[in-house]
């Protein structure tokens, strides 16, 4: 019996070990079940620490790349900062040499200013009187009315002009023969009346001078320009009257009326309308004003040869008209009188 129990507890005592190794077993697989994990754990750190290493393989490799590009950028920039460095240096070597230049430059002005300063010594007594003004009398009028002689003087000489015409061309009683309307030699007539009004004009030219006694700058000129003007109103209103009969006499008023308006005799052109003064320039009173106003007032050959030629054309231009007419005429006339005859 106590061998039994004995026995029993013997296996009792061997279930307990086995239960206990059991244990042991269970605690150390639990362990290994940790390890693994563990060890998986640490191999899939392992992993992303290889993967970060090959990243950051890949990041050094650019960076070192970047940094060989950026070396070489450093190195040229330290290059130009070198070169502009010395330019700096030689540019303040030359602003140097300016500002020197410079102040040699202004002292030298100074002395030069000073010295020409000098010379203006006493100007306060100069700017006292610093013009003499010496007076001379030109072109002086002794008396009013000497100015207006151009203007009468000229009237005179159309109106004379168109008297002749008035009288000697339309006698009616045919007194006058070669100077008549009804003269047959038109051509000889023509010149007639320029012979007239070249002795109109002396005549005229005399009276004024010798009769009212007023002084003339230049004598020569003053007759001379008489003659013209006498010459060229002749020559105009014979064109007018010998063309067009009655209304070449009622122009010449009209002309004379428009020429006493805006011929400047009075007073300046300036001062008229501008719609008269479109006029002036294309009468012939205006350049007999002007040229009479050189012998009378002053001597100005330079304005009395364009007043001159601007009524030689006054002159020449409707007398060579009116012979030209008056030598058709004649032709016609000589060819109906040889029809008649056959």
């Amino acid at each position: 019996m106590k061998k039994g129990i004995a026995s029993l507890k013997s296996n009792m005592s061997s279930v307990e070990q086995i239960a206990i190794g059991m244990q042991q077993l269970n605690s150390a697989t639990n362990k290994l079940n940790r390890g693994v994990q563990t060890l998986k754990i640490g191999t899939n750190s392992l992993d992303e620490g290889v993967g970060k290493v090959q990243e950051g393989t890949t990041t050094l490799s650019t960076g070192l790349k970047t940094l060989d590009g950026s070396s070489k950028e450093v190195k040229q920039g330290i290059t130009e900062l070198a070169d502009g460095t010395k330019q700096a240096y030689n540019g303040g070597i030359e602003l140097n040499e300016g500002v020197n230049t410079l102040k040699t430059e202004i002292s030298k002005g100074i002395h030069d200013t000073k010295q020409e300063l000098t010379k203006l010594d006493g100007l306060d007594t100069y700017t006292q009187d610093p013009i003499e003004i010496k007076e001379e009398s030109y072109g002086e009028i002794d008396e009013y009315g000497v100015s207006f002689t151009p203007l009468f003087l000229s009237i005179g000489l159309w109106v004379g002009s168109l008297m002749s015409y008035v009288i000697l061309y339309y006698d009616q009683e045919k007194r006058y023969k070669l100077l008549g309307k009804y003269s047959d030699k038109k051509i000889l007539q023509i010149i007639l009346y320029i012979g007239i009004a070249v002795l109109q004009g002396v005549i005229t030219g005399a009276l004024l001078k010798l009769g009212l006694g007023f002084d003339v700058q230049n004598t020569l000129l003053y007759y001379s320009s008489c003659v013209i003007i006498a010459m060229a109103f002749m020559s105009v209103i014979q064109f007018l009257i010998m063309n067009f009969g009655d209304i070449g006499k009622f122009i010449a008023l009209i002309i004379l009326v428009l020429q006493l308006a805006t011929s400047g005799g009075t007073f300046p052109v300036e001062t008229i309308n501008k719609g008269f003064q479109s006029f002036t320039g294309l009468l012939p009173m205006t350049y007999a004003i002007r040229l009479l106003k050189e012998p009378l007032v002053i001597i100005d050959n330079g304005f009395a040869i364009k007043n001159i030629l601007v009524l030689a054309m006054f002159t020449i231009i409707p007398l060579v008209i009116t012979i030209i007419v008056e030598v058709i005429k004649e032709i016609r006339l000589k060819k109906q009188k040889n029809t008649n005859k056959v």
